[in-house]
């Protein structure tokens, strides 16, 4: 068995068969079922491959494959180190478990994220069975037959070494994991298991967005007011029109719908996006109202927007937290046992308010048939933070940790309170939650 240890020097038959090797190894029993490993292994395998052993640090792993940031503290936060683990066992069960009929054999040693690569020479007999007689049957090494007046004081040596060694691990390696690595790697599982449903279908996740319908002035009232501004008429669309002094004439207004999505709305489609890319999961975007209820029904759907989205005020209005609105104030209303409500009183015209509200809806029994998430704030801010809450598995975690064992399998709503500090939503916390 020849070793590949640098991949710039393998050849492009070696290449290939890594490459075919991978792919047996990402659709085995012991992968397929970790869409965090599978992405973990095929990052640092392909840029190996590609000869990029400056991405294949913590750090750089921490951001590509996990989301984030480019100053997480890796001290504080395991995730790499964490995955490189399991994903080191679930190449040793595949190994062992699963018939290996390949030409390579892919391992990432301990402290490192750089993979290794054992090339199967094909043409020589085959390996035997037995691992001492595999042994027996390598060439011989420096040092590995001794003379023999160093033979007895040399394996004394060698024998009270190990002894230490074992000793020395025994006494100072802790008996589980070290608390913060326990803590994140029990948090992504959390998050796997909660999009779970969304990953396994075979079909891409659909991201419904909601369209707000937006107002804008005809051409030609934009051009006159641009005249009598003194603007140049070539140049009349890029001018703004300031607010008119009285009223203006309803025909100038013309709507605008399909055209634009929330800002806040966007923000959570993106975090969504990445969090999907990550899982190698496909998504395909559609704005509310292109989007058939066929479609929905065909494919697991995530709804973003509440009053802008039209299948999430008709998929939620016999959940037990809907939208609601009364004397023009939109609100989060309880429908059964308190009957509490959360609204926006000071929320501006302009969209600007200290704090929002949100529902984040998980129903794996939804009426379409296919597992549905709900995502939506009062306003764009609120959307933004349920974005946060979706993504971020600390987050995720705290609140799913406090929901019955068979949680997964149930219909969720939470409601999250998010305050706004520089137009920029803080971490949300719940308020309000039911499992059914």
């Amino acid at each position: 068995m020849e070793r590949t240890d640098s991949v710039t020097a393998a050849t492009e038959q070696q290449r290939t068969k890594i490459k075919a090797e991978m792919g047996r190894i990402l659709e085995s029993s012991a992968f397929r079922s970790s869409p965090r490993c599978r992405q973990f292994l095929q990052f640092v395998v392909e840029n190996a491959l590609e000869g990029r052993h400056e991405s294949l640090k913590e750090r750089i792993i921490g951001v590509e494959v996990f989301g984030r940031k480019p100053s997480y503290l890796t001290e504080a936060d395991s995730v790499v180190r964490v995955r490189a683990t399991e994903v080191r066992k679930r190449l040793s069960q595949y190994y062992a478990v699963e018939p290996h009929t390949g030409e390579c054999r892919i391992e990432i040693p301990s402290g490192s994220y750089v993979p290794q690569f054992r090339m199967v020479d094909t043409t020589a007999p085959a390996e035997p069975a037995d691992p001492a007689q595999a042994l027996a049957d390598q060439p011989p090494q420096p040092l590995l037959h001794p003379p023999p007046r160093v033979a007895g004081w040399l394996a004394a040596v060698v024998l009270l070494t190990g002894v230490v060694t074992i000793l020395l691990f025994a006494a100072f390696r802790s008996p589980e994991k070290r608390p913060v690595e326990a803590a994140a790697d029990h948090d992504e599982k959390q998050l796997e298991r909660f999009w779970g449903p969304a990953i396994a279908d075979s079909k891409s996740v659909l991201i419904c967005i909601g369209s707000p319908m937006t107002y804008t002035y005809t051409h030609a009232w934009h051009k006159e007011d641009a005249k009598q501004s003194g603007i140049d008429p070539g140049v009349a669309l890029a001018w703004k029109i300031e607010p008119q002094k009285g009223q203006t004439p309803g025909g100038a207004i013309v709507t605008v719908k399909n055209q634009y999505v929330g800002a806040g709305d966007a923000n959570l489609a993106v975090l969504l996006s990445a969090l999907f890319s990550r899982f190698g999961k496909a998504t395909e975007f559609r704005l509310s109202d292109e989007t058939s209820y066929g479609e929905i029904s065909d494919a697991p759907t995530v709804l973003i927007g509440g009053f802008s989205n039209r299948w999430t005020i008709s998929s939620t209005n016999k959940l037990p937290f809907v939208f609601a609105e009364h004397n023009s104030i939109r609100e989060i209303d309880e429908q059964e046992g308190q009957h509490r409500r959360w609204a926006l009183p000071q929320l501006h015209s302009d969209g600007k308010t200290n704090e929002d509200f949100a529902i984040v809806s998980r129903l794996p029994d939804s009426e379409t048939g296919k597992f549905l998430i709900i995502a939506a704030g009062i306003s764009g801010f609120g959307s933004r933070a349920a974005g946060y809450f979706l993504t971020r598995p600390e987050l995720l975690a705290k609140a799913l940790d406090q929901a019955p064992a068979d949680w997964p399998k149930k219909n969720m709503q939470f409601v999250l309170k998010t305050k706004i500090v520089d137009d920029a939503p803080t971490a949300p916390e719940i308020i309000a939650w039911k499992v059914w």
